[in-house]
């Protein structure tokens, strides 16, 4: 290893592993992922920039968007008995995730609560922050003039967090960045293409600003010195560019969206998550390459993404409670608690090394709605059909919504019943029969007249409610079992691609008849237009004697012109008819109108 990279904070075997077996172990799973490495990289993932967003208690800034009177007023969101986020208003009265309501009343009596049943809102909102991030014209005011937006893959995670790549933005400055390394400054013209004084401070001097926090850096917006000379130089000059990406992505949220978030910036997805915690709300922070495992030694086994509870469990029945006690132990004693795959995984972690792409998220793979009966659970098969029957409309809309997005129908539906008494679920599910889902109608019927335009529920066809009790029956084949449950979830799973809508002809239906008009007796002759001068065609306000005007003034012109020509070779006053009978047959047919 080259000695000049041996004096970086997060460099030289001896930090980054116990062992050199352990090494050749990460450095062989880090292969496998697929991770590309520079040069300059020495094998430690740092080529990438990634930055983590995640918005400031989602469920409650999207009660203030709903209802903007709320702003500055302590609100929670409430599922159940329990108040599962509130604003940092509430919480500066000492409210918690997952409080009690009676408690929180107790502890902030003016707290304002919103019920957080319906998710419908705080999915939309995910879903618009989402599309922005995504959209390659959001990106473009952070390129040199110069080039064209790259494609930026962005991650959801739940609602509320998003992993974004923004390699290729920082890749559109490496020329410079690497004329910089070789000692050269970049050209009058290449200076004016930068978008950004900030980004001419990165890619024009030897020292770089950070927009934001950085690790172990005091105060906000630190100009850090860059050793062109040292390994991680490129590193650092990479990672400046993603927290000015970040600030930008951040303010975005507020002008468009109006929504606060919180952001970390780093060179590995778990990194950027965990570091973007250290100052919030409404702030960021930048970690890098040699606070990297000062930043790690503090951090308990649970808070790192990828270990989970089980995990900690095992690693804790052997003494191992920390991440610094995960990385003196020898490496057979972890293997022997969680097993050779996922003692891999927990080194390379406590090691801060995170080969995982970022991935484009797709489209969902399943859609469902639940509800959860802690308080009073369900009794019985017919108490759990009247839940489905309530539920299922629900599931309709989403499924209409996902539709109209994605272009995408489902062709299975689940049934998962959580029963009192038992830790785990059971679901079963089935192929959904034709018309199991009816077909959406159009945007504009969607709405209700009466409730400030609130969405009609939509119908259920007795296809899905037959398919659930078959569904339900197959969970509790013993019909004359009484049962209990606490949690109920309707999904629909395996989306393909919806076929294109049927092209429809239909000839043009005539005017719907009054119930007076239909009872009158048809007309005994049929006029053929197109016998007719174009003139005699044309409307008259002249009419008849002895005809209705409204009447009259009613019938298509052609017919008008027909009855006044019959009226005139009648001599005007029923007379002295020409072509007599046809004449006469029309005109009483058209007197007749008049009488009772």
């Amino acid at each position: 290893m080259d000695a000049r990279r041996g004096s970086g904070g997060c460099s030289g075997t001896e930090q980054w592993s116990n062992s050199a077996s352990v090494q050749q172990t990460l450095s062989g799973f880090i292969a496998s992922k697929g991770v590309k490495r520079r040069r300059d990289d020495d094998g430690q993932g740092w080529e990438r920039t990634i930055v983590h967003i995640d918005v400031d208690c989602f469920y409650a800034q999207c009660e203030e968007l709903r209802d903007p009177t709320l702003r500055g007023k302590p609100v929670g969101v409430q599922q159940k008995f329990l108040v599962i986020t509130s604003n940092y208003a509430a919480r500066q009265h000492g409210l918690t995730k997952g409080m009690n309501v009676k408690e929180a009343k107790q502890k902030c009596p003016q707290l304002i609560l919103k019920s957080g049943e319906n998710l419908d809102f705080y999915r939309e909102t995910s879903q618009r922050i989402f599309e922005l991030l995504c959209s390659p014209n959001t990106w473009r005011p952070m390129l040199p003039s110069s080039r064209t937006p790259h494609p930026i893959n962005v991650e959801r995670l739940g609602l509320d967090e998003f992993f974004i790549d923004v390699t290729p933005l920082v890749t559109a400055y490496d020329d410079r960045i690497e004329q910089l390394e070789r000692g050269g400054t970049p050209s009058g013209q290449e200076a004016a293409e930068l978008p950004d004084s900030r980004l001419s401070s990165v890619c024009g001097s030897s020292s770089v600003s950070f927009e934001g926090h950085v690790y172990s850096h005091e105060g906000a917006d630190p100009s850090i010195a860059v050793d062109c000379e040292s390994a991680m130089g490129g590193c650092v000059r990479r990672l400046a560019l993603g927290s000015i990406a970040c600030g930008f992505t951040r303010r975005l949220l507020v002008d468009k969206m109006q929504l606060t978030t919180c952001g970390g910036v780093s060179y590995n997805k778990m990194l950027a998550k965990k570091v973007g915690g250290e100052h919030k709300p409404n702030q960021q922070t930048c970690l890098l390459p040699d606070r990297v495992k000062q930043f790690m030694q503090g951090c308990t086994l649970g808070s790192i993404p990828g270990i989970g509870f089980a995990t900690c469990a095992k690693l804790k029945e052997r003494g191992l409670a920390s991440v610094p006690d995960v990385l003196s132990s020898p490496p057979h004693m972890i293997r022997d608690a969680v097993g050779h795959d996922m003692a891999t995984v927990v080194l390379q972690l406590c090691n801060g090394i995170d080969p995982t792409p970022v991935k484009q998220t797709g489209p969902p793979q399943s859609i469902s709605v639940e509800n959860s009966y802690w308080a009073s659970p369900i009794f019985g098969r017919d108490g759990v059909m009247r839940e489905i029957t309530r539920l299922a409309p629900h599931l309709i809309q989403r499924s209409w919504e996902h539709t109209a997005r994605h272009r995408q129908v489902p062709q299975t539906f689940k049934l998962t019943v959580r029963f009192v008494g038992k830790s785990s679920r059971e679901c079963r599910q089935a192929a959904l029969p034709p018309n199991a889902i009816p077909r959406a109608p159009p945007a504009s019927d969607r709405s209700s007249a009466v409730g400030e335009g609130e969405p009609q529920s939509p119908p259920v066809p007795g296809a899905l409610i037959r398919l659930a009790a078959s569904l339900l029956n197959k969970l509790v084949p013993d019909t004359s079992r009484p049962f209990h449950c606490n949690i109920l979830n309707l999904a629909l799973t395996n989306f393909h691609s919806a076929p294109p809508p049927p092209l429809t002809f239909s000839r043009p239906q005539p005017p719907q008849q009054s119930r007076a008009a239909a009872a009158q007796p048809p007309c005994p002759e049929t006029i053929d237009l197109d016998t007719f001068d174009e003139e005699q065609k044309q409307p008259s306000c002249r009419v008849p004697d002895g005809v209705d005007a409204a009447w009259f003034m009613g019938l298509p012109a052609g017919i008008q012109a027909e009855v006044r020509r019959q009226h005139v070779n009648r001599g005007g006053g029923g007379h002295g008819a020409r072509g007599g009978g046809r004449a006469t047959s029309i005109l009483d047919y058209v007197k007749r109108q008049k009488e009772p």
